[in-house]
């Protein structure tokens, strides 16, 4: 996939990496389902401003291929909310990752299949655990080709 005139193409290093990559792609599910399919804007809002708290409280490198495509698409799904502001942080964005155009003129971000399953564990009616499994999707661990899921798309 690239963004503009850049590639995001990188190897995953670290487990934050991957998780970071699993909620970015988990969030451009849920936010274009939000505005596209059921016009739940109020709810791609709060997964957006989940996505951006995400972002800033990770611990993957700032210049890392992850956290800019996060970014990036962040400011995407956000212009047809929010046309002005995502405008002005777009226009940011350019100068630093050498983008070009208008954020209205990009293409909606796309996203991996990400599927989660949520396991509770109870103790004495209380809710000791909370487990969410990742299923589906690319490869978060192990072989998977050399495919990153950044690769330019055929």
């Amino acid at each position: 996939m690239s963004v503009g005139d850049r590639d995001v193409g990188d190897s995953l290093g670290s487990s934050e990496e991957k998780r970071l990559r699993a909620e970015v792609h988990g969030a451009i599910q849920k936010v274009t389902q939000d505005v596209f399919d059921s016009h739940s804007f109020n709810t791609a809002i709060a997964e957006l401003m989940k996505l951006s708290k995400n972002l800033n409280g990770s611990e993957v490198d700032r210049k890392s291929k992850v956290w800019q495509h996060g970014v990036i698409s962040l400011v995407q799904m956000l212009a047809p909310l929010a046309p002005y502001t995502s405008a002005e942080m777009w226009r940011q964005l350019e100068v630093v990752h050498c983008l070009s155009g208008n954020v209205h003129g990009q293409t909606w971000p796309s996203f991996d299949e990400v599927h989660t399953i949520g396991l509770g564990m109870r103790c004495s009616s209380t809710l000791t655990l909370t487990l969410t499994l990742i299923v589906g999707g690319p490869s978060l661990g192990g072989d998977n080709g050399g495919d990153t899921g950044y690769g330019e798309e055929t």
